[in-house]
């Protein structure tokens, strides 16, 4: 069964407006800590692969869990872990446990 395109038009517009308010957001979040411009698309990437995880049936501890993980994974990176605190306080509103 082939959906309508206005439907589809929809759904592809609905995305691009999500992801372009993650951007925004993870944006003014390095702005605030002072991340150069160059660094800021791999903690967008950072959002991007929480975002997804965030949006699937994964949530509560597993969730918190999942973010710990994909910290570690994108500290080892060169990314400063402290900023990715903020990006998951800030966006997906998930307890680390240590205040954030």
């Amino acid at each position: 069964m082939k959906q309508r395109p206005d439907k589809m038009t929809f759904n592809q517009l609905t995305a691009r407006t999500h992801a372009t308010q993650l951007r925004l957001v993870v944006q003014q979040t390095c702005c605030g800590f002072g991340v150069p411009t160059a660094w800021m698309p791999l903690y967008y990437g950072f959002a991007m692969e929480l975002d997804k995880l965030h949006r699937s049936e994964v949530s509560g501890e597993a969730m918190r869990h999942e973010a710990l993980r994909l910290i570690g994974k994108w500290s080892e990176k060169g990314l400063k872990p402290e900023v990715l605190r903020a990006i998951v306080a800030t966006n997906f509103n998930i307890t680390l446990g240590d205040g954030t």
